[in-house]
């Protein structure tokens, strides 16, 4: 079976950790993420698949999501990993991703 990528922004960034290139395209069905926190709900939709540098293409292969979750906590928002905050956005990246691989169709394509 063939996936045809379709609908790439024309610089895309990776949508793990933000950085480019991107260099893999993993589908996935939509979803929505909702997390609770004692102080709100956060909705969050997915819709189709994912892009993914080359370290973050690794990871996700490898299905290593904790590792994951923390490069993404240290490029998007550089956060110590030894902090409150640190561990609460690195919690919640990684129910984000767990999100991802619970809908996750299949293998990932590379991409030009």
């Amino acid at each position: 079976m063939s996936i045809e990528v379709t609908d790439l922004p024309s610089d895309p960034k990776c949508d793990f950790c933000s950085q480019r290139p991107v260099v893999m395209y993993y589908p996935a069905d939509d979803y929505m993420f909702v997390a609770v926190s004692e102080e709100r709900v956060i909705e969050q939709p997915s819709e189709g698949g994912w892009t993914a540098c080359r370290l973050c293409s690794v990871l996700v292969d490898a299905e290593d999501y904790p590792t994951l979750a923390w490069r993404a906590v240290e490029y998007q928002g550089g956060m110590p990993e030894d902090t409150a905050l640190g561990r609460m956005v690195r919690d919640f990246m990684l129910a984000w991703f767990e999100g991802f691989r619970d809908h996750r169709r299949g293998a990932g394509v590379k991409l030009p």
